[in-house]
């Protein structure tokens, strides 16, 4: 378990490496303010490389100059720090609400299956999922802050302000998360073991608890990895629409404007929580796929 821990501590290392010296070179070729003259030289390019990582991670240099919105690269980075916490926060409520009600309607769907609750819980999955979360704002937007003047219709300073946000961002992935664990427990939910379980006169609950879904739980966490992408972009546009203090009222007016050390910034951050995140995620599925087939060969 610790050399598997290890190998995946490097694999990380190696992404993020491959990450940043990816960002450098397609930023760096579309900043004019960028010398390259001797990029066919590979001692100036590497040189330029860890000067760059130098100067946005330690030092107070410019970076590859102030972009057209006034920033260096690290001047983005600390602003970036600055406001983050808000798209932290906004992310990881959205993540929380995801979990806790997708997968319980999920299971109690697959449970009910071809009733009035499951056929119910078909229809708004669906309904939901095929809403892209921009147009979901807008309508919560209209509908609840301009015309029954419930919430706010923009910014962040009262509490009111977070749940418009939030229900843009989280409904249409429960309906996605619905989906997905329904047509696992069901898959689950057809295994002989479970069919024997419930023959025998085993309560539903403790073979959903004790069985199934430890079983569907490293599907669960495979397809969060899966989402987490559309999260993050998503909460850009949300934080935008709603005016939401985060990385989104920065990184659009940066990528309109070619705001190169703005972009770069974004990139790094959004691919360091991307990677960190999907190797945990993966490190833990594969360590509870490990722990269910010993479980099964005992």
């Amino acid at each position: 378990m610790i050399l598997e821990i290890v190998k995946r501590l490097l694999y990380l290392l190696g992404v993020l490496i491959g990450v940043s010296l990816f960002t450098y070179i397609v930023m760096s070729s579309a900043d004019s303010r960028a010398s390259f003259a001797e990029m066919g030289s590979p001692i100036p390019f590497f040189s330029g490389y860890f000067a760059w990582l130098r100067d946005i991670f330690f030092s107070e240099g410019a970076g590859f100059g102030a972009g057209r919105g006034g920033y260096s690269s690290r001047a983005a980075l600390l602003y970036f720090n600055r406001i983050i916490p808000g798209t932290i926060r906004l992310a990881s409520a959205s993540l929380v609400l995801v979990i806790a009600f997708s997968i319980p309607l999920g299971i109690l769907s697959a449970f009910n299956k071809d009733g009035i609750f499951d056929y119910g819980i078909r229809a708004l999955s669906f309904i939901g999922a095929s809403i892209p979360n921009y147009i979901l704002a807008i309508i919560l937007m209209f509908g609840f802050a301009v015309k029954l003047r419930w919430f706010p219709v923009m910014g962040s300073a009262e509490p009111r302000s977070f749940v418009l946000p939030l229900c843009s961002l989280s409904l249409p992935l429960i309906s996605r998360y619905m989906r997905h664990i329904r047509a696992a427990t069901l898959e689950e939910l057809s295994q002989d073991y479970v069919i024997g379980a419930i023959a025998r006169g085993v309560r539903q609950w403790r073979v959903m608890l004790y069985h199934v879904f430890p079983n569907i739980l490293p599907s669960i966490l495979s397809f969060l990895v899966a989402s987490i992408g559309h999260l993050l972009g998503g909460v850009v546009i949300i934080e935008t629409i709603f005016a939401w203090r985060g990385i989104g009222v920065l990184v659009v007016p940066a990528i309109r404007q070619q705001d190169i050390p703005v972009i770069q910034a974004y990139v790094l951050w959004m691919a360091i929580f991307y990677i960190v995140f999907s190797v945990v995620i993966d490190t833990i599925s594969q360590l509870l796929v490990r722990q269910t087939r010993r479980k099964k060969a005992v």
